[in-house]
């Protein structure tokens, strides 16, 4: 960690297989990492590393720097998780949830954090989606699909001629990823 940081955080966090097959880290943190470390700190963590990330967002913020979060699939609870504990108002500029999922969410309203400024939900629809085995996975570990208190909801099915599917993380971040370069 960088004693004074002095650039834009920009913060993978992937989810539960993400560490096997590899959705985000190959397919969104490492192409976006080559393309924009020259004018933003972009890392990445595991879903399960809720610790270091509330650590790395607070060293962030307490040196005035921007931060914005990216979860896929079970990351997404984790950044949501991480955001509710951080109390400064709009302290995280863009808060992005690809195809999210947990079964802590799923049937619940929760408010947006009030730490998050502009929350971005893109999620492909559980009914409407095929039956390959990472949507399969999704669904039994709960799809949030439409999230009432984000700021905008992106649904998609295809993205550039082919079928999204929940280990396609790559599709899903290419609505937003203009956003995200400005920061």
């Amino acid at each position: 960690m960088p004693s004074k940081p002095n650039k834009t955080l920009v913060l993978f966090v992937g989810g539960a297989l993400d560490h096997h097959y590899k959705p985000l880290f190959d397919g969104v943190y490492n192409p976006y990492k080559v393309r924009h470390s020259h004018h933003q700190s972009i890392r990445y963590a595991l879903h399960s590393e809720r610790q270091s990330i509330l650590k790395l967002i607070q060293h962030w913020r307490a040196n005035g720097q921007s931060v914005a979060l990216v979860g896929h699939s079970w990351g997404c609870q984790s950044i949501l998780d991480v955001a509710h504990k951080i109390k400064d108002k709009n302290s995280i500029k863009l808060f992005v949830t690809l195809d999210p999922v947990s079964r802590k969410f799923i049937n619940q309203r929760h408010k947006k954090p009030l730490s998050v400024e502009r929350w971005v939900n893109i999620y492909i629809d559980a009914k409407q989606s095929r039956w390959e085995r990472s949507n399969l996975i999704a669904i039994l570990g709960g799809r949030w699909d439409y999230r009432e208190n984000a700021d905008k909801n992106i649904f998609l099915r295809y993205q550039q001629g082919e079928e999204v599917t929940h280990a396609k993380a790559s599709l899903m971040f290419l609505p937003i990823y203009k956003e995200l370069s400005k920061l």
